[in-house]
């Protein structure tokens, strides 16, 4: 200390690294689509993502190396989900039964 004020530098935060695009394969990747169902007389889907029951607006939470991320859910079809997530959209299709780990 120095005249009553410390010489120690302040602390630096590490603002987030953006996502790559190697980083949005690996959480396309890693998302969890369980299912998806339609609505009954309607061409709307819902899907289940990450445990969780979503419809197109919803967002999801996701966690990447330490960081909550949140995705939105820009489409749902018979087959995938299409997410929104920063300046990226996301693929995240349903495995294919020989896939399927039990």
């Amino acid at each position: 200390m120095v005249g009553g004020r410390s010489t120690t530098p302040p602390a630096v935060v590490a603002e987030p690294q953006e996502l790559t695009a190697q980083d949005i394969k690996t959480i396309e990747q890693a998302v969890k689509l369980d299912g998806i169902i339609a609505e009954q007389n309607s061409n709307a889907y819902e899907a289940f993502v990450n445990d969780k029951l979503v419809s197109v607006g919803d967002q999801i939470s996701i966690n990447y190396k330490k960081r909550q991320l949140t995705a939105t859910v820009i489409s749902i079809n018979r087959n995938n989900v299409v997410l929104g997530l920063e300046n990226f959209t996301l693929n995240v299709a349903m495995p294919q039964a020989g896939s399927l780990n039990n």
